[in-house]
């Protein structure tokens, strides 16, 4: 019984862990194309920095890390 709960344990660990790393990626990306359209926008004389999609890129990575933090704990 005792080894079934470890090995339930280590699947939801790793689930947690999945989820989290799949969000950081998410972010990065969401977070990188922000940053490249900031970047046209300053090219074409209209300096903006989108909160919105930094917004979005945070959220997605407080999603994982709220994921990895229930599974794996």
């Amino acid at each position: 019984m005792n080894d079934l709960t470890n090995l339930n344990a280590d699947k939801t660990a790793f689930w947690g862990r999945l989820v989290y790393r799949i969000a950081v990626v998410v972010a990065v990306v969401v977070a990188v194309l922000v940053l490249v359209t900031a970047y046209y926008n300053a090219e074409r004389a209209f300096p903006t920095i989108p909160i919105a999609g930094l917004l979005v890129a945070a959220i997605i990575w407080g999603i994982g890390w709220l994921a990895r933090k229930v599974l794996v704990e």
